[in-house]
């Protein structure tokens, strides 16, 4: 036990540093554009910012904070397949640390080592990673929804952790379309906690921050 104490943090940064070599390596191929992403493509070059808050073009779909931010990238470093899968590469990237606090949050340092080599290596995710399109924001917003509602669930309701997990659903509908799932998940569980913990008094405390998630949705 002593001994895997000590190996388990620079085992852990072996797995987020290989999970990231993986994910760039993808990104640094710099395959072509293909249908699905071309046609993002199209409505993310030919419009302006104002114009992708309407209905895209060419059956895309995407949240709208996800096109701002590619639209951001585009115009600071051109049009090319690198720029455009910039901010995908970067979710992913970021995903991987957070994944592994969660998952020793979870499941203690034995089990979230495997946890965390299995989603360093996981070939959606790594994939994903390159391509132009929400999926790897998907799961960032995601794990920064989940993480601030499991510190509330395991923890307590501190106004600091409440105000992170606020924060985090009112802005993931923005960058996820996912996101509201999550956000629904997570104020079940987080209600759910409260609820043992002190009864329908603490419970409530969920209520304003669903008021926000709803207005934000």
């Amino acid at each position: 036990p002593e001994l895997l104490a000590r190996l388990a943090p620079l085992c852990g940064w072996g797995l987020v540093a290989c999970g990231a070599a993986a994910r760039a390596w993808r990104w640094l191929a710099d395959r072509s554009l293909w249908g699905d992403e071309g046609a993002l493509a199209i409505n993310l070059v030919e419009r302006s910012p104002a114009a992708l808050a309407a209905p895209l073009a060419h059956g895309q779909v995407a949240p709208i904070g996800f096109l701002w931010l590619e639209k951001a990238a585009a115009l600071a470093f051109g049009e090319s397949e690198y720029a455009l899968r910039l901010l995908p590469l970067l979710a992913s990237l970021a995903a991987l640390p957070l994944f592994h606090r969660l998952a020793r949050e979870v499941l203690g340092r034995r089990d979230a080592l495997l946890a965390l080599a299995l989603f360093a290596v996981s070939e959606p995710l790594v994939y994903y990673a390159s391509e132009l399109k929400p999926y790897s924001s998907d799961v960032l917003v995601g794990l920064l929804i989940a993480w601030p509602a499991l510190l509330v669930v395991q923890r307590g309701a501190s106004p600091r952790r409440l105000a992170a997990l606020g924060a985090a659903g009112a802005l993931g509908p923005w960058f996820s379309l996912p996101a509201p799932f999550v956000c629904g998940g997570a104020g079940l569980a987080v209600a759910a906690a409260l609820w043992r913990r002190g009864g329908a008094r603490e419970a409530v405390r969920v209520a304003p921050l669903a008021a926000l998630w709803l207005a934000s949705f």
